[in-house]
């Protein structure tokens, strides 16, 4: 367990969050940043899912065989480096979520 201090003006703040823990209230504050970090990712592979018409296997598959051009093309080959790399990023952000949801509202016994 790592202890971090909290500076006397974010206590009350803190108490305005839902949780019967400092660790919880944190918890409940990093679980919803994250969750906009996954949606910044889900909206954009939404974009290129739109752009394309489908979805990021079927534009992995169309890029292997051709149908979509040269895969060496920059638009082609800059958007599926951003799909993969969203992909990826959701990915992290869904482990770290799992990390920091274990940590709200745990039975008493737990804390």
């Amino acid at each position: 367990m790592t202890t971090i201090e909290i500076e006397a003006p974010l206590a009350p703040v803190l108490n305005l969050f839902s949780g019967s823990t400092y660790t919880e209230k944190i918890a409940g504050v990093l679980s919803r940043e994250i969750q906009r970090y996954l949606l910044e990712c889900e909206e954009g592979m939404l974009a290129l899912e739109i752009r394309y018409g489908m979805d990021y296997t079927e534009f992995q598959h169309g890029l292997e065989t051709g149908e979509l051009g040269d895969e060496f093309q920059f638009q082609l080959e800059s958007d599926a480096i951003q799909w993969s790399d969203l992909m990826t990023e959701k990915r992290h952000w869904l482990s770290q979520l799992r990390s920091v949801s274990k940590m709200q509202d745990r039975p008493s016994y737990e804390r």
